[in-house]
C-alpha cells in the first residue's frame, strides 16, 4: 500500500525542492513528473524512499495462559548451535490476556484493554465486570470484536453513541430464559396460544416477541 501511493505520488507531484534543482523534474503534457533512473523505474522507488514499518501482533484469545512457541527458533530441531547464524528467527509479537496481571490492562489508553480484560475473565465473572458503569457503553468496533471473540452472540443497534454492553447482556439474558420457559410448556405439551399469553404476562414482553422465539422451536420438531 505504501509502495503504491509512494508510486502515484511521483506521477504528479514535486517530492523534493532538490529535484528542481537538480533538473529531476520533467513535465510532460502540462503535468509535473520526477524523473527516475532505469532501476527506480522498475522497483517503484527512489534509492532515498524509506516505509513507516508495520508492526503485526497476534492477539490470543483463549482464556488460558499461551503455552506455544513464541519464535520460529522454538518450533525448529537445531541440533548445532552454530546454524543458527544462518537460519533467521521470527517471533511472535503475542498479546495473551490470560498471561497479563490485573494493572497490564489500565496502560492501554483505549477500550482494547478492557477487551483484553474481558476476554481473560470470560469463564469467570465477565458479566460482573460488564456491569460496571464505566465498562457498561462501548464502542462499535470494540463490541463487535468481543462479540466474535467470546462467541456471545450478543443483539445490540448500530449508533454513533456507541453500544450499551449490558442492555445486550439484559436483552440476551431474557431470551434464554424465555425459550427456557417455551421449551418447558412444549414438553408438557401445551398449546402455541396458550404458551404465548403465559410468556407475555411471566416475562412483560410483546406477542411478536414470543412468536419469534416460538417459531424456531416448532421448525426444530
Amino acid at each position: 500500500m505504501q509502495i503504491a501511493e509512494i508510486k502515484r505520488s511521483y506521477k504528479n507531484e514535486i517530492q523534493k525542492e532538490k529535484d528542481v534543482e537538480t533538473g529531476e523534474i520533467t513535465v510532460e503534457k502540462g503535468v509535473l513528473k520526477i524523473r527516475l533512473t532505469s532501476e527506480e523505474f522498475l522497483s517503484g522507488l527512489r534509492k532515498g524512499d524509506k516505509l513507516i514499518p508495520i508492526i503485526t501482533a497476534v492477539v490470543y484469545l483463549g482464556d488460558q495462559p499461551w503455552d506455544g512457541p513464541k519464535s520460529l527458533y522454538e518450533m525448529l530441531d537445531i541440533p548445532d548451535e552454530s546454524l543458527k547464524k544462518y537460519i533467521p528467527n521470527y517471533w511472535i509479537n503475542l498479546i495473551s490476556p490470560a498471561d497479563m496481571e490485573e494493572e497490564e490492562f489500565k496502560t492501554f489508553h483505549s477500550e482494547l484493554g478492557y477487551a483484553l480484560r474481558l476476554i481473560k475473565h470470560q469463564s469467570e465473572d465477565a458479566n460482573k465486570i460488564i456491569s460496571q458503569e464505566e465498562y457498561c457503553r462501548v464502542g462499535q468496533d470494540t463490541a463487535c470484536f468481543l462479540n466474535a471473540a467470546m462467541n456471545l452472540k450478543l443483539e445490540f443497534e448500530e449508533k454513533t453513541g456507541g453500544v450499551n454492553m449490558c442492555l445486550a447482556f439484559d436483552r440476551a439474558y431474557k431470551e434464554k430464559e424465555v425459550t427456557g420457559a417455551i421449551g418447558v410448556y412444549r414438553e408438557y405439551g401445551e398449546s402455541d396460544e396458550f404458551i404465548i399469553d403465559r410468556i407475555m404476562k411471566r416475562f412483560n414482553v410483546s406477542r411478536e416477541y414470543v412468536l419469534a422465539l416460538l417459531t424456531p422451536q416448532a421448525n426444530a420438531k
